[in-house]
């Protein structure tokens, strides 16, 4: 089991054209949980992230001011050694009008057909004020070259 915090900032001044000073700063927290049963960790697990992030504007062009939050989590399941099932949620607020909300929700089925290969199948659902799509998507992540081992 293994459970991570991290904590970030990011805060500064910039001047504009018109020669005002702009500040802004950007808060964020995140998690990360990984747990797998010490028996069965190659066939079994779980692994959770997850985040928030606040804006915070003081007078930024075309922000009025508004503070704008975003949060996302992701969540995966090893159902079997090569087979994992999961999730995606995101949601975010407009920072020009915080009562504006967009989110967006991923299932996934993943299967690794070895350390090398992996394929994904994903279906995102996104929610824009006044509009909801989706998109499915199927993904292949490879990687090839030499290996460590071999010489060349």
């Amino acid at each position: 089991m293994d459970l991570d915090l991290g904590l970030s900032g990011i805060w500064g001044t910039r001047e504009e054209e018109s020669g005002i000073d702009r500040s802004q700063a950007l808060y964020g927290a995140e998690f990360s949980f990984n747990w797998a049963p010490p028996s069965q960790a190659r066939y079994r697990g779980l692994n959770v992230r997850g985040g928030v992030m606040l804006n915070d504007p003081e007078e930024v062009a075309g922000f009025s001011g508004e503070r704008a939050m975003g949060v996302w989590t992701l969540a995966e399941w090893k159902l079997t050694s090569q087979w994992l099932v999961g999730g995606r949620f995101s949601h975010v607020e407009d920072p020009t009008n915080p009562d504006r909300t967009a989110w967006l929700t991923t299932p996934s089925l993943t299967y690794w057909q070895s350390e090398f290969v992996r394929l994904r199948a994903e279906y995102d659902v996104l929610h824009n004020p006044g509009d909801t799509s989706g998109l499915f998507t199927l993904r292949i992540t490879f990687a090839m070259g030499p290996h460590k081992h071999e010489t060349y």
